[in-house]
C-alpha cells in the first residue's frame, strides 16, 4: 500500500537530490505498507527511525555541501529546517525508546508534511542553483 507516491511535481530535477528524495517516500511507504501487521509494528517502528535518522545524515550533508559550495542565499534558514526535522526524529526515537507511545499517525503525518512543505516549497528554492552549477 502507498501512503505517499513520487512524482515529478517533487522533482528538483537534479538526479542526486531526487533519488535521495525518493528514498524517503520509499521509507514512509515500506512502513505504512506493513502498518497493520501489529505483530511486527515494533521492527517497522524501529526500522523506520533507523532509516530516518540514517537518511537525514546523508541526504542533508549532501544538500548542505552544494549549498555552501556554490553560497546558496537561503543556506541558514534551509540548515534550519534540517535541524528541526533531526530534532524531532530524536524526540520521536527518545519516547518510543523509553517506551511512551509513538502514533504511527504522528509519524506519518509528520513525514508527509515534511515532504510536502520542504521539498516543494524549501528545496524547490535551490533546484535553479544546483543545475546551473552542473550538480547531477
Amino acid at each position: 500500500m502507498i501512503f505517499m507516491e513520487w512524482t515529478e511535481n517533487f522533482s528538483v530535477k537534479v538526479p542526486l537530490i531526487d533519488e535521495q528524495h525518493k528514498k524517503l517516500f520509499g521509507l514512509i511507504n515500506d512502513f505504512y505498507s506493513g502498518f497493520k501487521e501489529k505483530s511486527i509494528f515494533k521492527e517497522r517502528m524501529t526500522e523506520l527511525i533507523k532509516g530516518l535518522k540514517d537518511y537525514a545524515l546523508y541526504h542533508f550533508s549532501t544538500e548542505e555541501k552544494y549549498m555552501e559550495m556554490y553560497n546558496f542565499p537561503g543556506y541558514k534558514n534551509h540548515k534550519k529546517e534540517h535541524e528541526i526535522f533531526i530534532e524531532k526524529i530524536a524526540d520521536i526515537s527518545e519516547r518510543y525508546e523509553s517506551g511512551q507511545l509513538v502514533v504511527s499517525l504522528e509519524i506519518t503525518n509528520f513525514i508527509k508534511d515534511w515532504l510536502t512543505n520542504h521539498i516543494l516549497g524549501t528545496d524547490k528554492k535551490y533546484s535553479q542553483l544546483f543545475i546551473e552549477k552542473g550538480v547531477k
